[in-house]
Parts: structure tokens; C-alpha cells; sequence
């Protein structure tokens, strides 16, 4: 049997790796006669002993990595975190400039359309173009121009600093020949239109020393390949300037984009880890500290996150008293927990009536002692136990009573600061209430002053926020702004309760006057809201031209009066409305409460409603205001 012959088979090189590579690039050097190798650094005798690994060796299978894949993936990135990883460490930085490592700078010039470098190689073609924005000269920040003509990202300063004019020309080279400048291309000085144009000293000093050892046809020879050179460069710098004018914009702006990302990225994680969803982390996306380009540090971090947790809270917040937020969420279902314990808690109070001297729901959320824990990330359990102890807890108590002495204080200081220009009002020859109440009414009238002046049916406060009009420091106290919500101002009620959300600026309404004395109270300076409302008159206006006239209740012509003042003379703005001529017209605001029983703390009825419940339930059959029943501004 014949022996078959066996074929020999190459076996397969294997891939070069990373550490390969280096170490080739460092053999390929060859060491001179006397060059010896470098010798071994002795071991330190304090070096760490083995123990736990450290995080410096994220990158440690990097150098096992082949080095065609570490070149391809390098080919994608960015020019930016091409040139940072060559600044890594020395294995990066040999790796990536070495010859081999040609093809990845290409293939990045010619994805950003960049114009092929001009003297230049390719990683020094990167790094004028897209690395840091400081002259390279001088060092200073903020320099976003390069002098293509001069190969340099420099700034003005430094073109001036060191060129030279064509009109200083003369007393700095007074030995030359100006036509040498004939054989440099100038650069702007400053930007705009007609800028002085400079001349490097450096080029005009290698042109002259190039002109010194020649002559005749070597000379001719020389100045012919300047000028040829001279527009190669000049074109090369007008393609460049184009580029960069054009396309190199675009590319800057998705660097901004792609590192404001990532910086967002980075922002969002650490929220996450803070127990907060991903919703809450998207509504920071464009607070100024967050939408920026700059890389997220833990320095940075501390620096901003005070002012990106307190956007999250407005935006939970927000989200708390949205009734649109959905069913079952945490938020909605903590907002749903403590409205029904702090109703349960009204309703407890030994005195039926002080429930309305407590502040709205919305007003209660924002006290320091509750906010915190309402707003908290969904991971934080807070549970109805939690939420009835700060309910019942001195602490909440302290801080109602606090908000509402702050805000009666408030009022009281405003009142007290009309006083003098009341006075003059009132005082002067001729009444500057346009139009004038009777003469008998002002004679009445004394200046306001102190905390009894509040509850006058003739004061009347308003939101500085939203506008709407209280009639009673009860009607300011349980005031919820919305408006505020919307725009996140309620919130800066936790940095102190002294700063109420009701700024109420006080005015002697001619309005109010003239209602008071169309009801027939004598003293319309001591009349109260509560005179007022016990009255339960419909009036009608006598100001505007709709027909029929507008009626309603006091409160109700209070609004009216404000959309159809007059300044003409009117002799009178109200009267009341006769039991014949108001007809089955009743009050039919769900506004009226008992002062008996705790029936309407969450539920205000009518006043027809809130009487018949006074007669049936505790055999009242003279009801007065607001001993047996109140009214409950609604808002």
C-alpha cells in the first residue's frame, strides 16, 4: 500500500494584542552602541500587600484585546474621546499613535467631512481641531478660533503679540526689505470686517534667513517654491475656514448634545439611586445646572444636587395636588390618605366652629412639618400611621398656628400702613372716592387701624398671587392658590413659615362702602362681615348698564363691582333688593356651615340647607351669624 503524502498546512499567526503592539513599537526602536537598556526600578518597601482589588483595574483585559477590534471601536468614537484616551495612560497613547493607528484618525477625518491636514499629521490635525478650546500659545480659555494660516488655534492677542503690521513694518526690521512680506501671509488682529492684518515675526525671520545663503537662480528658485507654497496654504486655509464655519457648527452641536446626555445620564442615575422614578428625574432635564455640557464630577454633584432635589419636590409637589395624577399612584394615594385624616381631625376638634380658622388642604401640604415627608421619592413607605401622628403632632399644630399669626400680623401691618392715606381721603375738600359715597356714610368713617380692623365688611383683602378677594382673616387662612402651584411658588413656604402665601394688600373699597350703607347699618366703620352675611340681603348694581341690573349677595357684587367700576359720578352703586322683586330667587351657594356640629366640615350646604339642619337637628329657629351658623368663603 502506498503511503499517502500528508500536506503540510501554515498554522495561523496569532492576533496581535494590544500589549503586543506597544511592546513592538518600543522593540522597533533601535538602541544606539552606548545606549543601555534600562534597568529594573527596585520594589518599594511600601508597596500595598495583596489583599482586596482595586478600581485601577477596570482596564486591565484591555491589553488583551486584539488590536484590530481596540482600532475599530476606536474608529467610532468621537474625535474628543479619541484624543482623551490617547492621554489615558502611555500603552493608549503609544497604541494609538503609532503607524498602525493611521487608519483610525482617517477614517474619523472622513467621517466629519474634515479637509486632509496641510503639514500636519493626523493626530496633530485632531487636536487643532477639536481639542480643548485654549491658544496654544498663550494658554488662555475660550479661544473657539484657529488661524488656519498659521496652523494654530491662537488668540488675538497673541497674532499681535507676535507679528508685526505692515505700517510697523519699518521700525521693527528696519534692515529688511519690505518686500519680503510679500513671502507671508498676514492674520487678522481682532474679528470684524477690516481688521489690522499681522505678520508673523517668526515666518518673516525663517523667509530672511533662508534669503541669506542664497543667490541668483537658487534665490529665484527658493522665493518661486514660497509662492507656491504660500497658495496651497491659502487655499487650504479658505477650505478649512468654510469647514469650519459650516460643518464643523453642526459637529460641535452634537458634541454639546451628546455630553449634555450623558451628563443627564449621570444626573439621572444618581437620582434613581435616591429612590425616585424615572418621571420625577425627566422633569430636571432642563433645569441650567442639569442641561449642561461640562462632566459630571462627585464635586459638581454636591455643588447642584440641593437645587435639582428642590426642582424634583416642585415637580412632586405639583404632581401631588394634580387631580389628574393617576389612580393608585404613591402620590395620589398619600394625598388621598391625609385629606381624609385631616377631615377626621377637624371634625374632632372641641370646638366645632375653629375648624374653619385652619388652613386649606393645599396650605397644610406645604408646612415643613408634612412636605418633606408628602414628597419624598415612592421608595420611602409612608404610611397612615406615619402621616395621623404628624397630623396630631404639636409640631404641625405649632406651625398652623404660626402661619396664621404670621398672616394676621401681615394684614394688620398693611392696614396699619393705609392709615395716613385713608385719612387724607377722607379729610380732603373734595372726596376723592370717585364714585363719592353718601355725605352722612363718610362722616362715619374713622382711619383703620389694628387687628379688629381685619373682619370689616368694608376691608377687603386679596391674593397678591391670584387676585381672589377675602372678605375675613378665616377667608385668607383657608385661601388655596392655585396659580401658585402652577408655577412652583408654593413650595418656597418651607424656607419659612414668617412669608405666608397670602400677600394681602388692603383697600377701602367704595364698593364695600356703599353696600354697607345701602343695608342700613349706621356705623359702617364697625360693621363686620359677619353683620354682613347675618343679613343674607341680595342687592343690585346700580353701576353697570346690563338689563335687568346684576343682583346678588354682598360677596357676590363685591366681584361684580370689580369687573364694572365706573369713574363717572353715580349717587349710588347699591340698593337692596325687596322680597317682592327678588321673586324664588334664594341663596344657593354651597358656602353656609353649622356652628353647632361638625355635619358641613367637608360638605358646606346652602343657606336654606344650613338652617333647616339648624331647626331639625338642634331646634333652632332663629338662627344668627355666627353664633349658630357662618359662611365658608368658597374658592
Amino acid at each position: 500500500m502506498s503511503s499517502r503524502r500528508k500536506s503540510s498546512r501554515i498554522e495561523s499567526l496569532p492576533r496581535r494584542t494590544f500589549q503586543d503592539a506597544v511592546e513592538s513599537d518600543d522593540d522597533s526602536q533601535p538602541r544606539g552602541r552606548n545606549q543601555r537598556e534600562p534597568s529594573r526600578k527596585r520594589k518599594s518597601a511600601k508597596t500595598k500587600a495583596k489583599g482586596k482589588a482595586t478600581g485601577s483595574g477596570k482596564l486591565s483585559l484591555l491589553p488583551t484585546m486584539p488590536l484590530d477590534i481596540l482600532y475599530e471601536i476606536c474608529t467610532h468614537c468621537q474625535p474628543k474621546t479619541l484624543l482623551a484616551l490617547t492621554r489615558v495612560n502611555r500603552l493608549f497613547r503609544k497604541a494609538l499613535l503609532s503607524k498602525n493607528a493611521r487608519p483610525v484618525w482617517r477614517e474619523m477625518r472622513k467621517r466629519y467631512n474634515v479637509p486632509e491636514p496641510f503639514g500636519l499629521s493626523e493626530p496633530e490635525w485632531a487636536r487643532l481641531l477639536f481639542d480643548s478650546a485654549c491658544c496654544q500659545v498663550c494658554g488662555v480659555g475660550g479661544v473657539t478660533r484657529v488661524e488656519f494660516i498659521l496652523q494654530r488655534r491662537i488668540c488675538y492677542g497673541c497674532i499681535k503679540h507676535n507679528g508685526v503690521s505692515e505700517g510697523r513694518f519699518r521700525s521693527k526690521y528696519w534692515n529688511l526689505d519690505k518686500s519680503i512680506l510679500d513671502y507671508v501671509l498676514p492674520s487678522p488682529g481682532q474679528s470684524g470686517s477690516h481688521p489690522t492684518m499681522y505678520f508673523n515675526c517668526q515666518e518673516i525671520d525663517a523667509v530672511h534667513h533662508e534669503l541669506l545663503g542664497r543667490f541668483g537662480s537658487t534665490r529665484i528658485m527658493y522665493l518661486e517654491k514660497r509662492k507656491t507654497y504660500l497658495n496651497k496654504l491659502s487655499e487650504h486655509a479658505a477650505r478649512c475656514d468654510k469647514w469650519m464655519n459650516h460643518e464643523y457648527v453642526s459637529i460641535k452641536n452634537e458634541e454639546f448634545r451628546l455630553d449634555r446626555e450623558a451628563r443627564f445620564a449621570a444626573i439621572q442615575t444618581r437620582l434613581l439611586e435616591l429612590g425616585y422614578s424615572r418621571e420625577d428625574t425627566i422633569s430636571v432635564k432642563h433645569v441650567p445646572c442639569v442641561d449642561k455640557d461640562s462632566l459630571l464630577t462627585n464635586r459638581s454633584w454636591a455643588m447642584i444636587k440641593s437645587q435639582v432635589l428642590l426642582k424634583i419636590k416642585r415637580h412632586r409637589t405639583n404632581a401631588f395636588f394634580d387631580s389628574d395624577t393617576t389612580s393608585g399612584s404613591i402620590l395620589s394615594i398619600r394625598r388621598e390618605t391625609l385629606s381624609r385624616l385631616y377631615t377626621d381631625f377637624k371634625r374632632s376638634l372641641p370646638d366645632i366652629r375653629n375648624w374653619a380658622d385652619y388652613p386649606h388642604f393645599r396650605t397644610l401640604c406645604l408646612l415643613p412639618a408634612l412636605h418633606d415627608v408628602l414628597v419624598s421619592p415612592d421608595s420611602v413607605a409612608v404610611t397612615e400611621a406615619q402621616l395621623r401622628e404628624i397630623v396630631h403632632s404639636d409640631s404641625l399644630q405649632n406651625e398652623i398656628q404660626a402661619y396664621v399669626a404670621s398672616l394676621k400680623a401681615h394684614v394688620t401691618k398693611a392696614i396699619d400702613g393705609r392709615n395716613h392715606s385713608v385719612s387724607q381721603r377722607l379729610n380732603a375738600p373734595a372726596c376723592s372716592f370717585s364714585p363719592a359715597p353718601p355725605s352722612n356714610v363718610l362722616c362715619g368713617l374713622v382711619p383703620l387701624g389694628g387687628p379688629d380692623s381685619i373682619d370689616l365688611a368694608m376691608t377687603v383683602t386679596s391674593c397678591a398671587i391670584c387676585w381672589k378677594r377675602g372678605f375675613s382673616l378665616s377667608d385668607m387662612v383657608r385661601h388655596p392658590c392655585r396659580i401658585a402651584t402652577i408655577f412652583g411658588n408654593l413650595p418656597e413656604l418651607k424656607e419659612g413659615v414668617g412669608e405666608p402665601v397670602v400677600n394681602a394688600p388692603i383697600s377701602l373699597l367704595e364698593s364695600g362702602v356703599s353696600l354697607v350703607s345701602a343695608s342700613g347699618f349706621q356705623d359702617v366703620a364697625a360693621t363686620t362681615v359677619s353683620d354682613m352675611d347675618g343679613l343674607g340681603a341680595f342687592y343690585k348694581c346700580l353701576v353697570c348698564q346690563e338689563s335687568p341690573g346684576y343682583v346678588g349677595t354682598w360677596r357676590e357684587c363685591i366681584e361684580h363691582l370689580d369687573s364694572h367700576y365706573r369713574k363717572d359720578l353715580v349717587t349710588k352703586w347699591m340698593e337692596v333688593v325687596s322680597n317682592r322683586e327678588l321673586g324664588e330667587r334664594k341663596d344657593e351657594r354651597l358656602c353656609w356651615s353649622c356652628g353647632w356640629c361638625n355635619e358641613h366640615v367637608d360638605a358646606p350646604t346652602t343657606r336654606a340647607g344650613v338652617l333647616e339642619h339648624l331647626h331639625v337637628e338642634h331646634r333652632i329657629s332663629e338662627a344668627h351669624v355666627p353664633k349658630d351658623f357662618f359662611c365658608v368663603q368658597s374658592w
